[in-house]
């Protein structure tokens, strides 16, 4: 069953953070809060990554900007024209499908987690893929397929008593 979202109440669900709160509009320091995503494996993610234990995290709440790292706010609309990526701001910005939770500044150092930076891949590094093969020298002996059993002396002979399945 989906909860309802309740309209009025934006303040930050996070421990310890006045976002939305009257004091903190009062400063004049605007921060975009996010609404808690509706995926159910996702709203399981962010309930472990929150951590508040008087109450759990629900669809209804909201989370702000402060407790997201920035490669997970997407703050532009990116587009391809003429060869040419364009960069367009957003009204509002949005969450990347793999957003977490994971900076809680005012609460203490070992409930914020770091996550690894995103690896990026060798296409965007600019190197061609492909597969790598293994040159055979004229000096190199074939490969012979032998039992991990099978005992070979340095000049090729087998050692008496060893069986051989070739």
């Amino acid at each position: 069953m989906m909860a309802k979202r309740v309209k009025g109440q934006t303040h930050c669900f996070a421990p310890g953070c006045s976002t939305g709160y009257v004091s903190a509009r009062k400063a004049a320091v605007k921060r975009s809060v996010f609404t808690v995503p509706n995926d159910e494996d996702r709203l399981k993610a962010w309930q472990r990554y929150v951590p508040r234990g008087d109450k759990l995290l629900d669809r209804t709440a909201f989370l702000c900007e402060l407790h997201f790292e920035q490669r997970f706010i997407v703050r532009d609309y990116t587009h391809i024209v003429n060869g040419e990526v364009v960069k367009i701001p957003r009204g509002r910005p949005c969450l990347t499908d793999d957003a977490i939770p994971s900076i809680f500044p005012n609460t203490p150092s070992y409930l914020s987690k770091k996550f690894p930076q995103k690896r990026s891949s060798r296409t965007s590094r600019g190197e061609v893929l492909g597969k790598k093969r293994k040159v055979n020298d004229e000096n190199e002996l074939p490969s012979m397929e032998h039992d991990s059993s099978l005992d070979v002396t340095t000049n090729g002979e087998l050692v008496p008593g060893a069986s051989c399945t070739v």
